[in-house]
């Protein structure tokens, strides 16, 4: 048997292929029955191995990673094994790209895609853990748990567990003090202050966060603040200025897993103008660009938390 893992969302593929080798592997021996290559040391002349029995054991596992790597040749001996593969050995093959790899596609061969899961989704997928973890997670620490840490899976799952370590029922509260993370200065926080436009207390949670980016990392901000902005942009779009909108109304409008995370919008959607949500925008796309390099010079984390601040904010920096 084949399996052709592909996809951009790593930690799902991993832990697809953990189970997949559980389940094979079972009580084979691993140092015997296992054997993993990665896709710079393949060769086209170790296609032999894959047919070659394992010691001690009635088949073996072949493991190919980064096979995202692998030049012309190389997929073309594979090609050429996926048309007569080892009637005995599995292979399982991980591809870091959300196209399907060119190779043959027949009875055998299981193809299984892992892209980025969506903000919604990874709601879902979070809540799916914690009760495998036996948590309890009430849709607001659901909600502060995306917002503070991002929707990178790996990070959210380690996140998981150190949070088991401090009790079974959780609040947005309970989450901040565990991670160290203060109570009200937060991106949870931040996006109700803009929605008020409350710009001083914003200013104020800023410099906190440009204090402590290894907490606060300026990515996962700019991530936090884009889906705000791009989201108010579409309830522009789609109700229009002056429309009055429940929080009901705009979570159907919007797809928010919760009615209560449609409250910042409510809010945002009386004070804000169209054209200060495309300039919002404008500022956090100009400042993404800044920090992968692409416009201005490289700086570090906190001064481009406080350019992103002075920019968004529209105020100076205070006098040294």
């Amino acid at each position: 048997m084949i399996w052709v893992l592909y996809g951009e969302e790593e930690f799902l593929r991993m832990a697809r292929r953990k189970a997949l080798l559980d389940e094979l592997l079972k009580d084979l021996p691993r140092d015997f029955a296992l054997q993993t290559v990665r896709g710079k040391a393949f060769t086209p002349a170790r296609l032999t191995e894959f047919y070659e029995m394992a010691f001690g054991s009635p088949y073996k596992v072949i493991v190919l990673l980064e096979g995202e790597s692998l030049g012309k040749a190389e997929l073309k001996a594979l090609a050429t094994y996926f048309q007569n593969p080892s009637p005995t050995n599995h292979l399982i093959i991980e591809f870091h790209q959300e196209e399907a790899p060119s190779l043959p596609k027949r009875e055998g061969i299981h193809y299984e895609k892992f892209s980025r899961l969506p903000a919604r989704k990874v709601a879902a997928w979070l809540e799916e853990q914690a009760k495998a973890m036996q948590l309890k997670l009430p849709p607001e620490s659901v909600s502060f748990l995306v917002e503070a840490v991002g929707t990178d899976l790996r990070l959210l799952y380690q996140t998981l567990q150190t949070l088991a370590l401090s009790g079974i029922v959780l609040t947005p509260t309970q989450i901040a003090e565990a991670l160290g993370l203060h109570p009200q200065y937060n991106v949870y926080r931040l996006v109700d202050v803009l929605a008020e436009k409350n710009y001083p207390l914003a200013w104020e949670i800023f410099v906190y966060m440009a204090e402590d980016t290894r907490s606060f990392p300026v990515a996962s901000i700019l991530w936090s603040l884009q889906q705000f902005y791009q989201r108010l942009m579409v309830l522009y779009a789609i109700a229009g200025k002056g429309s009055k909108l429940t929080q009901e109304a705009i979570q159907q409008k919007l797809g928010l897993r919760y009615a209560f995370q449609a409250r910042p919008y409510q809010i945002a959607f009386g004070r804000y103008t169209l054209r200060e949500v495309q300039e919002a925008l404008r500022v956090l796309y100009e400042t993404d660009a800044r920090m992968k390099g692409l416009v201005g010079a490289r700086s570090g984390e906190s001064a481009l938390m406080l350019h992103l601040a002075t920019s968004l904010l529209r105020r100076e920096l205070p006098a040294l």
